[in-house]
């Protein structure tokens, strides 16, 4: 017992027992770093620390208020996350409010045990979690702020971690959209007190008659210049319409956009944004299918038709025969211009297309997705594979949400954030609302690969739970180059011959989890998704072992070939054939070939290994990884050879 209340702190999760990997994870967010008082640091706070065991006092009776306690989650960030996702958009969609956590339902402080780590990981996955709300939340509408929790001196002896207990504080305005819809199209509202789902008709009503207190939906005209989400989408967008404008004048009675990329890529926002603007021209119906909720089965054909026939007619019920839903799902097009987004596009998504009703006058598509959807409609299809921003772009981005950053500080963030938007956002919105938080001490904490991963962890742990095993394997493999490699590298790696590993290469380009470049024929994989992926490997030993063998087999191989040609040492056409027919460079495929090395001229041997340096280098801190003197003896032996007859490659190594 502390002091005279009974009740208790979060236990030390030394004391808690593990119950998950989560758990797992989360635990050292309740440890003090080094010993040293974290009270104060990353913490910027406009309220009085609060006392243990005071009763809390919610002051601005204008705002609704929820306390929750997280003294029995032994994962706090994880609970808290899950209780933002809800409220926040249901304080949003009201009248605004208050939540706090570390606080029991009666109003007395108890406090939420989290260090710096842990504030800062809270940050970044609340940041994601509004991010997905529809449409975008403005980063004003909400803040974060972590309140102190002070202890007596007789309550410190009792708890370990007493210096870096906080309440979190998350204030919420007054949405300014209609309505604000999670993933999976659900909204919430305050109602007497309490946070309910909203029904399908009060979205509905929403949607086209607005909230009571807002001015109606106004049409604006589409500018690329005026939304901070096209900074870097000039050439796509230029695309984009160019398509819309040929394909309306040819009266294409379906008309589809597919953008496809990594998550965070921009994808979305880039839809709605589009939609926004093309309402005007496809006036009589809007629809929205979501085929897939964060971490949810794709939904079947039925669910989709009945999500449109729910949108048209919000007070239907949706009968259980098939036939009849299809028979209204045709009459929500029926002599009308439609607009439809199908956001996640899964496998039925052609089966949604086919079931357009020839009735329609057009229809515009715009379809999100991971993988890019190989259309075949009556007429072309356009599909935009979107890309991470380039570095200057992805720069004045993050400037113009965040403000007054420095230029050169801003080109080192956008190179932490992988130059992708929905990253960028995040970053920015955590620069934005904690004023003593520098853009430097942004790059500093982004600088910890703890961070990196941190803000794609979620997004690409839904990349990995879609992909079968094989993928993850050849995922695993590729993510051990340190910059762009071929296809003969790739095929040492995945063990198969060349063939094989071009189409298993190609499957992870449809996935886009790597780039090709046309032009000189080499892959490579997102700055962030490779950090990912490798730092995955580090927790799988004995495959890590296995592959990092061939890796350095890989270039041994590799400096040998070359070597031997720039030095003149034999006959091209006979180590040509000698290495054809050799079983263990298989995957190389004869010479002249895609597959092999590189033409076998002495200029072009000398500028593969100039063009391979990095990846060559690599092998040197693997090497000390594996411990294998054997290995080793044999790629030192080549390494010296390589250097002898490319000065670059010395140059590189030694420095």
């Amino acid at each position: 017992m502390l002091g005279t209340n009974t009740v208790t702190p979060n236990p030390s999760p030394q004391n808690s027992p593990p119950e998950s990997k989560e758990a797992e994870k989360e635990k050292n967010y309740s440890v003090d770093i080094d010993g040293e008082d974290n009270s104060d640091l990353g913490v910027a706070s406009i309220f009085s620390p609060y006392s243990y065991g005071q009763k809390v006092v919610h002051e601005d009776k204008e705002l609704e208020h929820e306390f929750k306690s997280i003294r029995s989650s032994i994962v706090p960030v994880q609970r808290i996350t899950e209780f933002c996702a809800k409220y926040v958009g249901a304080f949003l969609n009201s009248m605004g409010g208050v939540l706090y956590f570390g606080v029991e339902e009666d109003g007395v402080v108890t406090g939420v045990a989290l260090n710096r780590i842990g504030r800062d990981d809270l940050r970044l996955r609340v940041d994601s979690i509004l991010s997905e709300l529809k449409p975008q939340v403005d980063p004003n509408l909400w803040k974060m702020d972590f309140v102190p929790v002070k202890f007596t001196p007789a309550q410190q002896q009792q708890v370990k971690y007493h210096n870096i207990y906080y309440v979190i504080r998350v204030t919420v305005k007054r949405g300014r959209a209609h309505v604000y819809q999670t993933v999976k199209g659900e909204a919430y509202i305050r109602i007497a007190g309490t946070t309910r789902r909203m029904l399908p008709s009060l979205i509905e009503e929403r949607i086209k008659m607005g909230r009571p207190g807002l001015p109606p939906p106004v049409s604006i005209s589409f500018s690329p210049k005026m939304r901070h989400d096209f900074i870097g989408r000039s050439e796509e967008l230029k695309q984009i319409y160019t398509y819309i404008s040929q394909e309306t004048a040819a009266d294409s009675p379906i008309i589809a956009v597919v953008l496809h990329g990594l998550p965070s890529v921009g994808k979305s926002s880039l839809a709605m944004c589009l939609a926004e603007d093309l309402r005007k021209d496809f006036s009589d119906n809007f629809y929205v299918i979501n085929m897939k909720g964060q971490g949810a089965p794709y939904i079947s054909l039925v669910e989709a038709m009945s999500t449109v026939v729910l949108q048209k007619h919000p007070h239907i019920k949706i009968p259980k025969n098939e036939a009849q839903i299809r028979g209204l799902y045709e009459s929500c097009f029926a002599n009308s211009r439609t607009l439809m987004v199908i956001e996640n596009a899964g496998p039925t998504t052609r089966a949604i297309i086919d079931t357009f009703p020839r009735t329609s006058k057009h229809t515009m598509i715009i379809i999100t997705s991971r993988k890019d959807h190989k259309l075949e409609l009556e007429r072309k299809v356009l599909s935009i594979r979107l890309n991470a921003l380039k570095l200057e772009d992805a720069a004045t981005f993050l400037i113009e949400l965040a403000g007054s950053i420095e230029w050169d500080d801003a080109i080192t963030l956008a190179k932490l954030c992988g130059c992708m938007p929905l990253l960028l956002k995040m970053t920015a919105s955590t620069i934005k609302k904690q004023p003593n938080l520098t853009p430097k001490s942004m790059i500093r904490r982004l600088g910890r690969e703890e961070a990196r991963i941190a803000l794609v962890e979620r997004h690409l742990l839904a990349v990995l739970d879609e992909s079968d095993e094989q993928t993850k394997e050849h995922l695993l493999a590729v993510s051990l180059f340190p910059s762009s490699f071929d296809g003969a590298a790739a095929a040492s790696l995945f063990d198969e011959d060349y063939d094989e590993a071009e189409d298993a290469l190609g499957l992870l380009l449809e996935d886009c989890l790597v780039e090709f470049n046309r032009e000189n024929g080499l892959y490579i994989l997102h700055d962030l998704v490779r950090l990912y992926v490798y730092n995955l490997t580090k927790g799988l030993p004995e495959k890590r072992k296995k592959l990092l063998t061939r890796y350095v087999k890989h270039y041994t191989n590799f400096l040998e070939f070359a070597t031997c040609i720039v030095a003149g040492e034999c006959d091209v056409s006979e180590v040509a054939s000698s290495y054809e027919r050799a079983s263990s460079y298989g995957s190389y495929g004869s010479v002249g070939s895609e597959g092999a090395f590189f033409e076998v001229t002495d200029a072009s041997a000398l500028e593969a290994i100039v063009r391979e340096k990095l990846n060559i280098c690599t092998c040197i801190y693997y090497l000390k990884e594996l411990q294998d003197p054997e290995t080793d003896h044999l790629f030192q032996v080549q390494l010296e050879r390589g250097m002898a007859c490319c000065p670059i490659l010395a140059d590189f190594v030694e420095s």
